[in-house]
């Protein structure tokens, strides 16, 4: 444990970071244990980061979004984690995810920012290229969640990554 404290700490100190506060998410899950969970991490990761005296803020999370952004050179960088309901959430519920990380966005990529945004986001956007947002690698049809994380991408000037490169058919689903 001494190890890692020091790893992290020695890391946070090349590389200071500008931190939200945590927002609560309106999409209860029944499984209480992941919040407990997620908490617990948290409380943890907070606890090192004071001790390391490199921060006194926060990172933002929820059960559906982490997020964090290094003061780094040239550039900054915000890194975002994801992860979108099934489709057997309502609509609704993807709809505020969106909103939620186009505040993050909008409050912490912008100027001289360099923004990754990865999870899974429980879509399709199939194998046809769309302007410079959906490459030509992609899998299978474009499904409505597709849709959705295309416009989103298009709004924020993101473009979906894996659908760039070609990989084997069995590397294209999880």
């Amino acid at each position: 444990m001494r190890a890692g404290k020091e790893c992290f700490r020695g890391f946070m100190n090349r590389h200071p970071s500008s931190q939200r506060e945590p927002k609560a998410a309106s999409m209860s899950r029944p499984e209480s244990q992941i919040k407990e969970n997620i908490n617990e991490f948290f409380s943890k990761v907070t606890l090192v980061m004071n001790d390391s005296g490199v921060f006194d803020k926060k990172i933002v999370y929820n059960d559906r979004i982490i997020a964090i952004k290094l003061q780094a050179e040239p550039i900054n960088i915000l890194m975002i984690q994801v992860y979108m309901p099934t489709s057997e959430h309502e609509d609704d519920e993807v709809e505020e995810l969106y909103g939620v990380i186009e505040e993050i966005l909008e409050e912490d990529g912008k100027g001289n920012t360099n923004t990754i945004i990865t999870g899974d986001w429980n879509s399709v956007v199939g194998d046809e290229p769309y302007r410079n947002i959906v490459g030509p690698h992609g899998l299978g049809r474009k499904n409505h969640r597709g849709q959705m994380l295309i416009n989103f991408s298009e709004r924020n000037g993101l473009i979906v990554t894996n659908t760039w490169f070609k990989k084997p058919k069995r590397r294209l689903y999880t």
